[in-house]
C-alpha cells in the first residue's frame, strides 16, 4: 500500500510495547502502544472523512470494554519506547503535518470538566510545541497532502455508580492509502497508542495528562522521520 507519496507494505505491520508493573499516583492505568495498519474497508474516496458510523462503533466497543474494566485496577505501563521499523518510517514520510480530530465525550465527563475542547487544545498545542505542523482549516490536510493525514483522538470515560471513571484513550495517525493490487483507496490507521484506566471524578485531569503522554510518543516517532531543522 501507499500513503501519500510514500510507499510501504503494511502486511503484518504491528509494534507492541512491553509491560511492566509500576506504581503511580492519581490513577490506575494500563498503557499499550503499537503501530500498524487498520483499514476501514468499503470507504469511498468521497466519504473518507465521514466519522459517524466509525464513531458509533468505536464508542460502543469502548463502552463494552470499560464495563469489564471498571472495578479492575491494573498498574502497568509500557517500558522503553521501541524505535520505528523501516516500514513504519515509510508511513510517516512525505506527510507535511496533521489535522487533529477529537471525538465527542460523554456528557458526564464533560460536566465534570473533561471536555472535547480542552483535549483538542492540549493536543494541538503539544504538537506545535513539538515541531509538528497542525492544520486547522476545514479540508486543509487534504489540500496539503493526498494522504489527508489526521491525528485521531478518542477518549471514552464512563462514570460508575461508585463515582469512579473508567476510561480508554486511543491516539492514532490515520491517512488515505491505496492498494497496490486494486488501486482502491482506503482510510487506514498507520500508527496507534492507547491506554485504559480508572480515576476519581476529581482526578479527570490525569486523563488529559495521559493523552498528552501519548501525543508525546507520536511526536517522538514523527521527529525520527522529520527531524527539527
Amino acid at each position: 500500500m501507499q500513503g501519500g507519496a510514500a510507499a510501504g507494505s503494511f502486511t503484518g505491520l504491528q509494534r507492541h510495547g512491553q509491560w511492566t508493573d509500576t506504581r503511580g499516583g492519581g490513577s490506575d492505568e494500563r498503557v499499550e502502544a503499537k503501530s500498524g495498519s487498520r483499514m476501514r474497508a468499503g470507504v469511498g474516496a468521497d466519504k473518507l472523512r465521514s466519522r459517524t458510523s466509525a464513531t458509533r462503533a468505536r464508542r460502543l466497543a469502548g463502552a463494552q470494554w470499560i464495563a469489564v474494566l471498571a472495578g479492575v485496577f491494573v498498574l502497568a505501563s509500557r517500558a522503553a519506547a521501541q524505535p520505528l521499523t523501516a516500514e513504519e518510517r515509510d508511513t510517516f514520510k512525505g506527510l507535511p503535518g496533521v489535522s487533529v480530530f477529537v471525538e465527542p465525550l460523554y456528557d458526564n465527563a464533560e460536566h465534570d470538566g473533561l471536555t472535547k475542547a480542552s483535549i483538542q487544545s492540549d493536543v494541538e498545542q503539544r504538537l506545535r510545541e513539538g515541531g509538528v505542523r497542525v492544520f486547522t482549516g476545514l479540508g486543509d490536510s487534504e489540500r496539503q497532502s493526498r494522504a489527508a493525514p489526521d491525528l485521531h483522538v478518542s477518549v471514552t470515560a464512563v462514570r460508575r455508580d461508585s463515582g469512579l471513571y473508567a476510561y480508554t484513550i486511543t491516539v492514532e495517525l490515520s491517512q488515505i492509502v491505496s492498494s497496490l493490487v486494486s488501486n482502491q483507496r482506503f482510510w487506514a490507521s498507520t500508527w496507534k497508542s492507547g491506554a485504559t484506566g480508572s480515576v476519581g471524578a476529581h482526578q479527570l485531569s490525569a486523563v488529559r495528562d495521559s493523552v498528552r503522554k501519548h501525543v508525546d510518543r507520536f511526536i517522538s516517532d514523527w521527529l525520527a522521520v522529520h527531524p527539527s531543522p
